[in-house]
């Protein structure tokens, strides 16, 4: 029997033994695929030699050499081996007669890295090239895949650090150099079954040799300073906010400013193993646009941390210091050589940020842990017990010294015995940053929008005052109506009926976000409908810890806690909430805007405080209070929250590993990720055949990874202007008479007055004469070409065809009319092309043809109607839409929708809410 935890990798062996041609398991010689490939010689193959025995040495170098791979990560039979006639390897060729082997070779590792195709899987495919579909040509094919991953100039810069298994202790040391046993604790380093293997282990991956390599792309020198031709404003990228420019810095082309984000997660996606987390730590290019920097292959895993729990405090700090070290060497200057400059310059890097949850954050920047009382705010000095208070009266506290944080935690460094008075005093503990000179936590370690406001605030309305605080009932089939009968643009997460309730399992923080943006005032003022006329209140009540009395002796039950609150306030509080996260979620952010937030968040924490109660609020509101400050500095939250990071653990889990813990899971994510960047910078070095041209866009030019390498330098990374564009393929379509009719009226709307009149096709008279009465005229034909959808923002619109555009409002757009902005529905775009008799120019533009409805005002002092405008909310009819066309530019946005006839009474009723309002 085969454990289930290896029985995928079991398997996988087991087929690869069986393709072993021969009754003696060895496979004939294989052509090398280095000249198909064209790639140059590795100085570092996947497959490496056997670890040297350990040095008696306990102190460790300052540069450690590449570690190899551990025994059990050697490929299940040495990699093919290329043929050999005298004793040395055989010159290989690729025949003319296969152009396409070397793409399918990419293709295999791409699906091998990308998508999770095994190596048992790939073996297959490959045995199948070669015994089947090449035979007869002048080319052997490896048959297995590690064979054509040495083969593509793969280089890795991996260390191997072992780890103290003593949680509290946690000490590292380079593998070779460790000793038996540790030098703090004494605990046992190795295994006892094999004394060169340590118990727990992790791999670091240099970040200077991962700048280098990034340097090797022609185009990469010109991406990182793409920023200093954008035009400066307003607040839409992180090269915006005042860090960027603050000491001059980036002044120098060669000067990159990096993040350093870290995140543990569970592995696993099935729920039948122990619990068990690891920790990643990755490197971002801030210089880089906003639509590479936050790509798999554009990050760097520097380490993963391995489980069972997550990484304590001190365990981090010395897991850290072989990037802080060479951040170090970054700081002062390393020598590069790129393809333009072939002497070497000078590359200097520093972090901008770090980033993480709550509890990351405290760790990387020497900050208390958000459960502390006192003072446990590392960017201010708020205290537990009256920063609510203090901020109802209008009074902040006093900002932070970054400096005097920074000599606290030096204090602590040389004296550990101090620590907890320190972090009670000044907010300050020793962390690994401090050892860069240039570092100030308070003010580098900016607050994360998703935890502190998706998971945070808008999760404890809904959750902890709504549900669990009594003020909305277990049963709530108005709130499950009008989440049933939600329709959502194809870019926004749907949310389903069962949201909110046991059932409904842990919504996302995207789900969080899409529901208080969209959804959250209007379920409340449809359950609450009649309790909002009536201006009738709910009850408040719960025991919790946060209400019991000071004075109560030890042992003593908490009381209830009660507390009548009027079902409007719950509304308001909604909205505030709802415009909240509109603002976060915004790409650009003016001055004006980010002094909103900073009163909305005020107001609804006063709000909170006022009507249940102050010690109701949590840390994640105070972090709220330092998101607007942050965003000054570092631009709109998108540039600085987390989600980056959780894209990256998503696509870590979905590589092949064996499932072996404590370093070996998280050596096959490292290698698997690092693999990846070296396939896809092969695609964008492909040649411009057509068969090149056809798999890059393929593989580089996906939906949701659109190539920036293509697409030029401009920060435009997907469809996501504020302009409605045309997209997909066009094919000829004929007009109908009306549409003809409106096409002319739009164009003599906007004809000069030199111009000559638009005549529709089916009036033109082609016997006039122009010299005579008549004025000189031209003539709008019916032929159109008709295109299937439009790009908006972040999103496509197409007409509602098709089963999927009518479950999910793919079809939702905001058109601006003569009356306002108002719902509709596309039915058509088409671009229309018609001659200027007078210019002798032709003339292109494109339209939409919409079905719009009626607008419905609010119902009198409804508690919705003052804040509908900002919130970009409607109410509309869907009875007798009108037909009508439109220019495409006067396409503006697209809308959730959902029933509200619970607010107006009438069935036909319909919510509109604005994407970007």
């Amino acid at each position: 029997m085969v454990p289930s935890s290896d029985r995928r990798q079991h398997l996988d062996r087991q087929v690869l033994r069986e393709l072993r041609p021969g009754p003696t398991g060895q496979r004939p010689s294989t052509s090398s695929l280095s000249s198909a490939l064209n790639a140059a010689p590795s100085t570092s193959a996947s497959a490496q030699p056997v670890e040297p025995a350990r040095s008696p040495r306990r102190q460790p170098s300052s540069s450690p050499d590449p570690m190899p791979f551990d025994d059990d990560q050697a490929p299940d039979f040495p990699p093919d081996p290329p043929a050999a006639l005298d004793g040395r390897p055989q010159p290989q060729s690729q025949s003319d007669d296969v152009p396409w082997l070397r793409l399918f070779m990419l293709l295999i590792l791409w699906l091998s890295c990308a998508r999770g195709l095994s190596k048992g899987s790939a073996g297959i495919i490959l045995s199948f090239l070669s015994d089947v579909l090449l035979p007869g040509h002048n080319v052997t094919v490896p048959r297995h895949i590690d064979t054509v991953r040495g083969q593509i100039g793969h280089e890795t810069f991996m260390t191997k650090y072992a780890i103290c298994p003593n949680d509290a202790c946690q000490a590292c040391w380079i593998a070779t150099l460790a000793p038996q046993h540790c030098d703090h604790c004494a605990t046992p380093i190795f295994r006892l079954d094999n004394i060169t293997r340590p118990k727990r282990y992790f791999h670091y991956s240099s970040v200077i040799q991962f700048l280098k390599g990034c340097f090797r792309d022609p185009a990469f020198e010109q991406l990182i300073n793409h920023w200093r031709r954008r035009p400066r404003g307003t607040l839409s990228d992180v090269y915006d906010g005042s860090a960027w420019t603050a000491d001059g810095f980036t002044n120098n082309r060669l000067h990159l400013y990096l993040s350093i984000g870290v995140d543990w997660f569970l592995p696993h996606s099935f729920s039948n193993t122990a619990s068990y987390t690891i920790g990643v730590v990755s490197v971002r290019i801030e210089n880089l646009p906003h639509s590479m920097r936050n790509r798999p292959e554009f990050m760097l895993v520097a380490a993963i941390l391995p489980g069972p729990r997550q990484t304590a405090e001190v365990g981090l700090n010395a897991a850290l210091e072989p990037l802080i070290s060479e951040l170090k060497k970054l700081d002062e200057g390393v020598d590069i050589q790129t393809p333009a400059f072939p002497l070497a310059r000078s590359l200097r890097a520093r972090v901008l940020m770090a980033l993480g949850d709550t509890p990351a954050r405290a760790k990387l920047g020497g900050f208390p842990s958000h459960t502390q009382h006192g003072q446990w705010c590392g960017h201010c000095h708020a205290d537990t017990s009256s920063w609510v208070q203090s901020l109802m009266r209008q009074e902040a506290p006093a900002l932070r010294n970054p400096d005097s944080h920074r000599s606290a935690a030096f204090i602590v460094k040389a004296s550990p015995a101090v620590r907890d008075e320190t972090l009670r005093t000044s907010a300050a503990t020793w962390t690994a940053f401090y050892d860069l000179p240039y570092w100030r936590s308070v003010t580098d370690v900016p607050v994360d929008a998703m935890h502190a406001l998706h998971l945070g605030a808008c999760k404890r309305f809904w959750h902890a005052t709504l549900i669990e605080g009594h003020l909305l009932p277990t049963q709530r089939p108005i709130v499950t109506e009008v989440i049933a009968s939600a329709y959502y643009p194809r870019n926004v997460t749907s949310i389903q009926p069962t949201f909110g309730t046991t059932s409904g399992g842990s919504p996302t923080s995207d789900t969080w976000s899409t529901f208080t943006r969209f959804l959250l005032p209007l379920v409340l003022a449809s359950h609450w409908s009649q309790a909002i006329v009536n201006d009738d209140t709910r009850e408040f009540w719960m025991t919790h810890k946060y209400f019991r009395d000071a004075g109560l002796p030890p042992g003593t039950a908490t009381q209830v806690f009660r507390k009548d609150v009027h079902v409007k306030q719950l509304v308001l509080m909604a909205a505030d909430l709802g415009l909240m996260t509109h603002i976060v979620q915004s790409r650009q952010l003016t001055a004006d805007r980010v002094t909103q937030l900073e009163r909305l968040v005020h107001r609804h924490i006063s709000a909170t405080a006022t009507n249940i109660d102050p010690r109701w609020m949590v840390s994640n509101h105070h972090a709220l209070t330092h998101l607007p400050e942050h965003i000054r500095r570092f631009g709109p939250p998108r540039q600085f929250w987390f989600y980056s990071m959780e894209r990256l653990n998503g696509f870590l889990k979905r590589s092949i590993h064996n499932e072996h813990h404590h370093g070996e899971l998280e050596f096959s994510m490292m290698a698997n990720h690092e693999m990846f960047r070296t396939v896809r910078r092969h695609i964008r070095d492909l040649g411009d055949t057509a068969e090149e041209k056809i798999f890059k866009k393929l593989l580089m030019n996906e939906k949701s990874q659109l190539d920036p390498f293509e697409a030029g330098f401009e920060d435009q990374p997907l469809p996501q202007s504020d302009r409605a564009a045309l997209e997909g393929k066009g094919i000829p379509a004929l007009l109908e008479p009306r549409i003809v009719n409106a096409v002319t009226l739009m164009v003599n709307d906007t004809r000069s007055a030199r111009d000559p009149v638009a005549v529709p096709e089916f009036r033109w008279n082609s016997r006039r004469v122009p010299e005579q009465d008549e004025p000189d005229q031209m003539m709008i034909v019916s032929m159109a070409t008709a295109f299937p959808s439009i790009s908006l923002r972040s999103t496509s619109v197409s007409p509602p065809r098709s089963r999927i555009n009518e479950a999910s409002g793919g079809s939702h757009i905001i058109v601006s009319t003569n009356t306002g902005d108002r719902p509709a529905r596309l039915l058509a775009a088409f671009e229309h092309t018609h001659s200027n008799t007078q210019s002798g120019e032709l003339v292109t533009r494109a339209y939409a043809e919409v079905e719009l409805f009626r607008t419905i005002q609010w119902p009198v002092n409804h508690v919705l109607a003052a804040v509908a405008p900002p919130l970009g909310y409607f109410l509309y009819s869907i009875l007798e839409p009108e037909t009508g066309v439109f220019p495409l530019a006067n396409v503006v946005d697209t809308y959730v929708s959902a029933t509200a006839k619970y607010i107006v009474d009438d069935d036909d009723a319909m919510f509109a809410a604005r994407l970007h309002p």
